[in-house]
């Protein structure tokens, strides 16, 4: 066999590449001083190919696989355990508010003039829902101011944000305005909205706007700002362009921030929208409260409200839906 490197290998049986590290047989290597330099890359080769063609060593592989998988299977069960234990606690805070709800409105109060009991809630939502249907024009009428309201704060809290994070002169320009209407109370602005764009729609989204916008707005410039520089510096490395630099690095390190401001402005929004229906309203969620509040009726003033919490329930779980799906790695 010739040598390679100044090394000579004699094998009993077969011939196999000594860098290739594999033989079937016992060897002999015969060396000199001037190929001492080449003596650890051939005895590295040599143990590495004994390991893939015998399998030695393999028992500590085997070992850190199976402590994988078992690490693996472990946190699969601690977080089944831990997801089970945090659906019973929500359930149980559920049974034990109703239950003291019930018992304050029976037995403490005992006034259905102040207030009634769940049960009597529930019976008068059925009546509502089923027997008349007069509930269903009030909802459709409140998710629909909600939902354009909501859909145009984010279409312009979003990119505002952005910008605002990336240009020091727009965020010097934007900032007292945001700071003056975020920090104003929106009940104030209802009647010089009214009186802008009349008692329709129009008025109505834009109180829902006002509410919704602000939240997302902030929540997408900070998320823009605390993106890891480091991130940005190893995108510019490979030459990513502007845009490129934009889709896959900054705007998903701010999908959380962002879908954080987006969860607080289901609730400042369906604010806005009980409102708006205040004033100069004949239908919708918030008109209902108003009128049996003015009426004393508080069964049915329960249910607007109740209806309310609904309407943000589904608001909440739907956003925890989008950002499982589209921030898998970040856990809420």
């Amino acid at each position: 066999m010739p040598a390679q490197a100044g090394i000579q290998v004699i094998v009993h049986q077969s011939w196999i590449p000594a860098f290739a590290g594999m033989t079937d047989g016992k060897f002999r290597a015969r060396l000199t001083v001037k190929d001492g330099p080449m003596i650890l890359p051939f005895a590295l080769s040599f143990v590495e190919g004994l390991r893939v063609h015998y399998g030695m060593f393999s028992k500590g592989n085997e070992r850190r696989t199976k402590l994988i998988e078992h690490s693996a299977e472990s946190s699969k069960q601690m977080n089944g355990k831990r997801n089970l234990t945090a659906t019973l606690l929500r359930i149980g805070s559920v049974i034990t508010g109703l239950l003291l709800w019930h018992f304050i409105a029976n037995v403490v109060i005992n006034d259905t003039s102040i207030l009634v009991s769940p049960v009597v809630v529930v019976t008068k939502a059925y009546e509502m829902l089923v027997t008349t249907g007069e509930l269903y024009p009030h909802l459709f009428a409140s998710s629909q101011i909600f939902f354009w309201g909501f859909v145009l704060a984010i279409l312009v809290g979003v990119p505002l944000g952005f910008v605002m994070a990336l240009s020091p002169v727009v965020r010097d320009y934007v900032n007292p305005w945001m700071t003056t209407l975020y920090t104003a109370p929106r009940i104030a602005f209802a009647p010089v909205l009214l009186l802008w764009f009349g008692i329709g729609a129009g008025s109505k989204i834009a109180i829902v706007f006002l509410g919704c916008v602000f939240p997302i707005l902030i929540n997408s410039y900070y998320g823009m700002r605390v993106v890891n520089r480091e991130y940005v510096e190893l995108a510019r490395s490979f030459r990513l362009n502007r845009w490129a630099l934009f889709g896959k690095i900054l705007l998903p390190a701010s999908l959380p921030f962002i879908l954080a401001g987006i969860r607080l402005a289901i609730g400042r929004g369906l604010t806005g929208v009980a409102i708006a229906e205040w004033f100069g309203a004949s239908e919708g969620l918030g008109y209902l409260v108003f009128f049996a509040g003015q009426t004393l009726n508080v069964p049915t003033l329960f249910v607007g409200v109740a209806a309310f919490a609904v309407l943000g329930l589904i608001g909440f779980e739907l956003v925890r839906r989008v950002e499982a799906f589209m921030t898998p790695w970040h856990k809420a």
